[in-house]
């Protein structure tokens, strides 16, 4: 009586089972334990047989579902407690083995954890470092948030220039970059030490461009660049990290106007940087932007009621986007959201601002976690959160993937 259903499967996931409603452009996502063993008989089934590739892309699409789920009045994400975590861990693990050819799973074992809270890790903070770039003449400023001795202090509690975590080990990289109103220190100072407290090197460039001043985005790509060239130690500008980072774990990150800076790095072949392997788009100004670079992972979060850039837009960038890539839409979240130094009067949406930078921060940890996590265990972990938990367990966010 709902209408068509459709059973979607790929390496990770088991089963989706969406359910149309005619004459509307909702659907439903079900995903339940009494039709799983159904749904793995008919996913087998279906293995051996060649799928019509209109039919498959078609689905895809459809995957997508807007504004499916009622909104729900609370501040912060679930953080994963450890029995509900445990309890979504196992259902899913016995689902996808019930899928599998048999081989045995008994050895598998959770050893990161996807949250919104600080990781375990004391944050130290340098702002506002000033650096030269010889080569292209130009002064740059960033603040750099990173793992430090001692047990974390609490959410956005940061020592200033304390050292850099003693030892050998190496940090994947995660270069920010803020959108016209506003800078590093500012807007990044909640997301920032998130990152770092869960074990990565965060640098954030202040790039100087404001409403009044945009033309300056042309620098902005070099900038990045330019801070991974110094975290690698490719130049002498800064050898606080050099020797530390784990250099094919890079990613970039952009909000609104940074956004459009981080299109670039990632995709316009003048800017392009190969060592970037993950993009993270924040509500980007990115409208005209058609993404082609099968090398990349992106992750997209945009708020429904953003009235500052459309959420469409971003939409037809994922949709124009070569996989892997995830959508995030948070509903009734608006621009202001995003940037932690943000004002809130200008908050337009019915999502509270911090709810959607607990969203956010979890997010984000999740996408990076997928990529860069050492452990294969771990990054499933990452995308299991991503692809199932995060949507699932949250009835204001909606999510869209394709691997």
């Amino acid at each position: 009586n709902a209408g068509a259903a459709r059973l979607y499967t790929d390496k990770t996931a088991c089963f989706q089972y969406i359910v149309s409603v005619p004459g509307r452009r909702h659907c439903v996502v079900i995903n339940t334990a009494a039709v799983a063993a159904v749904l793995c008989r008919l996913s087998n089934e279906e293995s051996n047989e060649e799928r019509n590739e209109e039919d498959t892309q078609t689905m895809k699409r459809k995957h997508w579902f807007r504004a499916a789920k009622p909104m729900r009045n609370y501040n912060a994400i679930p953080a994963l407690k450890a029995i509900t975590a445990s309890l979504i861990y196992l259902l899913l693990i016995s689902i996808l083995t019930a899928c599998s050819d048999g081989s045995d799973n008994s050895s598998r074992s959770v050893a990161i954890e996807i949250t919104d809270t600080p990781g375990s890790l004391a944050v130290g903070r340098r702002t506002d470092v000033m650096l030269r770039d010889e080569n292209r003449n130009r002064d740059i400023t960033a603040t750099y948030w990173y793992p430090t001795e001692g047990a974390n202090a609490g959410p956005q509690e940061t020592v200033e220039g304390a050292a850099l975590l003693a030892g050998e080990r190496q940090f994947p990289l995660v270069i920010l970059i803020h959108g016209l109103s506003g800078n590093a220190p500012r807007t990044w100072s909640d997301l920032g030490p998130h990152l770092a407290s869960h074990g990565y090197l965060v640098m954030a460039p202040s790039t100087g461009s404001n409403f009044l001043v945009r033309d300056d985005i042309i620098n902005h790509p070099g900038d990045a660049s330019f801070l991974i060239d110094t975290a690698l130690g490719v130049n002498t500008a800064d050898e606080m990290f050099v020797g530390r980072v784990e250099s094919d774990d890079i990613a970039v990150g952009g909000l609104s106007f940074g956004g459009r800076a981080t299109y670039l790095l990632a995709y316009d072949e003048q800017y392009q940087d190969a060592r970037v392997k993950g993009v993270i788009f924040m509500a980007p100004a990115i409208s005209d932007a058609r993404p082609v670079n099968t090398s990349l992972s992106q992750l997209i979060l945009h708020g429904t009621d953003d009235f500052t850039i459309p959420f469409d837009s971003s939409l037809n960038f994922y949709e124009a986007a070569t996989p892997i890539k995830y959508f995030v839409a948070l509903q009734g979240g608006s621009h202001a959201g995003f940037s932690a130094g943000a004002d809130e009067r200008f908050q337009t949406g019915t999502m509270e601002v911090q709810r959607t930078r607990s969203i956010t921060r979890a997010t984000v940890l999740a996408f990076t976690t997928s990529l860069f996590a050492d452990e294969a265990s771990d990054r499933e972990v990452g995308e299991l959160f991503l692809q199932h938990t995060l949507d699932a367990g949250n009835d204001d966010i909606n999510v869209m993937f394709e691997k």
